[in-house]
């Protein structure tokens, strides 16, 4: 049996939290960040699985003010039972209640599972991110360009 029930306290909010980091390991959320940022109209939602916690979803006007966002968030060893779609009704019902009639949703391209279940509901990829990362050590300074004189505040004051 699925349950899905709005957040309604502050262990369910921890609940939440624990579901989203398990699910995007690399973008981390706390208890606290969430409760700063601001709510404008925004539905936190958790569902079980058979009395197990199985998912967590978030909907919400966008950054794009003609549309809402939404994400449905089901750990990956409880996926494909129903949980996904259970929980993604009452995230559109939100969006539409705020009188949006267009909703976007972030999704993990190197997961074709995932793309698959949001193309199921009608979703279209319309943009793509690329995250690139460099580890920093011990870096050679840069060579100044051919003509350029790099000093420091202090010493371009003791020339004058």
């Amino acid at each position: 049996m699925i349950t899905v029930r709005p957040v309604a306290s502050d262990a369910d909010l921890q609940e939440w939290v624990a579901v989203k980091c398990a699910v995007v390991p690399d973008e981390p959320v706390t208890a606290e960040q969430l409760c700063r940022s601001p709510a404008r109209d925004r539905l936190l939602m958790l569902a079980e699985l058979d009395g197990e916690l199985a998912a967590c979803g978030i909907a919400d006007r966008s950054d794009d003010p003609r549309r809402g966002f939404v994400a449905p968030r089901v750990l990956p060893g409880l996926r494909c039972r129903g949980v996904g779609s259970a929980l993604l009704e009452p995230l559109l019902s939100h969006v539409a209640r705020l009188g949006l009639r267009t909703v976007g949703a972030h999704v993990d391209g190197r997961d074709p599972a995932s793309r698959a279940f949001a193309e199921r509901f009608g979703f279209r990829e319309v943009d793509r991110e690329v995250g690139q990362v460099r580890e920093i050590g011990r870096e050679p300074p840069p060579e100044p360009l051919p003509g350029v004189e790099v000093v420091s505040v202090a010493e371009r004051l003791m020339r004058d």
